[in-house]
């Protein structure tokens, strides 16, 4: 089950949010403030779409979404246990299939096995029509980029 993250749910996003930074953490070497907390990158706002992924009633994972004249994954997280179990691929095709138009994905240097999944999604989803390559990004240095769109289907 998907939901658009909302102010009824927020609080779901900003905990699982937590768990994403800490992980990405030896990446980014991000660390908590005195509370314990990392800061969260990126707020739900009039720029920022987001959704959350439930398995039964329970948030597993989350997307937001940047949405520019190019759309960009801001953020993606699914959680430890319910990876390789198609959630993130059901989420990521979910929110690609809602907003047509020209995307990319990016991702940090390091995030070997995040970018092992965004190219194996990228390419079911564009039948292999998506270009990649390394970018100089402002806040990341070097990462990785997959460019595609999203067309919309057809009408009968």
């Amino acid at each position: 089950m998907i939901h658009t993250i909302s102010k009824e749910n927020s609080k779901a996003y900003y905990n699982l949010s937590q768990a994403y930074e800490a992980e990405f953490s030896k990446l980014t070497h991000e660390i908590p403030d005195e509370d314990g907390l990392f800061k969260i990158q990126t707020d739900i706002d009039h720029e920022h779409i987001g959704y959350l992924l439930y398995d039964e009633k329970k948030p597993i994972g989350f997307m937001v979404v940047y949405m520019g004249e190019v759309k960009d994954v801001s953020e993606f997280y699914i959680i430890p246990g319910k990876r390789m179990s198609g959630y993130g691929q059901t989420l990521a095709s979910y929110v690609f299939s809602q907003h047509p138009g020209r995307w990319q994905v990016r991702q940090i240097t390091g995030a070997d096995s995040a970018r092992a999944f965004w190219r194996k999604v990228i390419d079911k989803i564009t039948a292999g029509k998506y270009l990649e390559e390394v970018v100089q990004d402002s806040d990341w240095g070097y990462v990785y980029r997959q460019s595609f769109e999203i067309v919309c289907p057809a009408e009968d």
